[in-house]
């Protein structure tokens, strides 16, 4: 763009009270990173309403918020293989936790005595859905994400009730018995790498 110009603009926008509070938040994984978390197909509405819900309770003046979503490809091939494997030990009438800890230490050859002291179990509707959830996931890109939630408020206790109302809003991304997002308050010094890195 040879004719573009860049001007400073003293007065921009800024989300931090310079003499009130500001406090953070990181959203991560709640589970296993093998078990996906809900996607836009099992949404009835678009999940940014919520999230757009949670910034209109800001105040003009005063007050700011951010949400910050950082992603690149992940190479962690290692996570799909055991995802698969998981499925694959789920399949064979292990629960996910069983599953998931045969896939990542597979047990020893079964003597022809165990084996028939061995009968495998029916897998239920509900776990065909985890092993379904489980397999589609080990399909597609997998990303590394870091989600970061900053709040600036006149005061402690105002920012406090923002990031909870921000950090509601990432409820909807839990899918029952998945996968889902936990957020953990970040303070001191881990909250000024935080706000300035």
């Amino acid at each position: 763009f040879p004719d573009a110009k860049i001007e400073e603009m003293p007065d921009d926008y800024n989300i931090f009270n310079e003499s009130g509070a500001s406090v953070g938040a990181r959203a991560t994984p709640s589970r296993r990173p093998v078990l996906p978390l809900k996607t836009y197909e099992e949404f009835n509405t678009d999940p940014l309403n919520v999230i757009l819900n949670a910034f209109s309770k800001i105040a003009h003046t005063g007050e700011g918020a951010a949400i910050q979503i950082l992603m690149r490809p992940s190479h962690r091939d290692d996570l799909k293989k055991l995802a698969q494997k998981t499925a694959r030990e789920m399949q064979s009438g292990y629960r996910f936790s069983e599953a998931l800890s045969r896939a990542k230490r597979p047990p020893k050859k079964p003597t022809a005595n165990d084996q028939q002291q061995m009968t495998p179990r029916v897998v239920t509707p509900f776990e065909e859905e985890i092993i379904k959830s489980v397999q589609s996931k080990a399909t597609k890109p997998l990303f590394d994400t870091n989600i970061r939630i900053v709040v600036s408020a006149d005061n402690e206790m105002r920012a406090k009730q923002l990031l909870a109302d921000m950090e509601g809003a990432f409820v909807q991304f839990t899918s029952s018995e998945m996968n889902g997002l936990k957020t953990s308050k970040v303070s001191s010094g881990a909250l000024k790498k935080l706000l300035f890195n």
